[in-house]
C-alpha cells in the first residue's frame, strides 16, 4: 500500500486486469496490463500504460501499483515477464529500474510531441516475475 493512502483511495484489482481509480472516481491512478495472444508469446504481458495523477505522485503510487501488478501477472495469470514501452528523458528508466525492470532497447525520435520535441521510446522488460 502506498503511504498516506487508504486501501478504498489505491484503488481495486478489476478482473479485466486493470487497475482503476476509487469509487468516487478521482482518477488518481490507472494501470493496464494485458496478456499477449498466440502460441510464441503467451507467457508474457504488455503494460499498456502507468498514470498518476500529480497530486498523487511521490507518495509511493505508482511502485506500489507496478508492484501489484508483478504479482497478479505472476500469480493469477501466470505470465513469465512483462514489457513496456517509456518515454524517454522522462527519468522513467530510473523508476522503473528501481522496480526490477531493465531497458533492453529503444527506438530512436519515436516519439513527436512537438516540432522541436522527439524523444527515444524505451523499450524494458521485467523478467523472471
Amino acid at each position: 500500500m502506498a503511504p498516506g493512502l487508504t486501501g478504498e483511495e489505491f484503488g481495486r484489482i478489476e478482473t479485466t486486469d486493470t487497475f482503476e481509480s476509487s469509487p468516487d472516481h478521482r482518477a488518481f491512478l490507472s494501470v493496464a496490463a494485458h496478456p499477449e495472444e498466440g502460441t510464441a508469446v503467451t507467457h508474457w504481458g504488455t503494460v499498456h500504460h502507468l498514470q498518476t495523477h500529480p497530486g498523487f505522485r511521490c507518495r509511493g503510487v505508482g511502485s506500489a501499483l507496478m508492484r501489484e501488478l508483478r504479482t497478479v501477472a505472476r500469480d493469477e495469470l501466470g505470465l513469465e515477464q512483462l514489457r513496456l514501452a517509456a518515454r524517454g528523458e522522462e527519468g522513467l528508466e530510473d523508476f522503473y529500474g528501481r522496480l526490477g525492470w531493465r531497458e533492453v532497447g529503444r527506438w530512436p525520435s519515436a516519439l513527436r510531441f512537438a516540432p522541436d520535441d522527439t524523444r527515444d521510446e524505451v523499450l524494458m522488460l521485467l523478467a523472471p516475475l
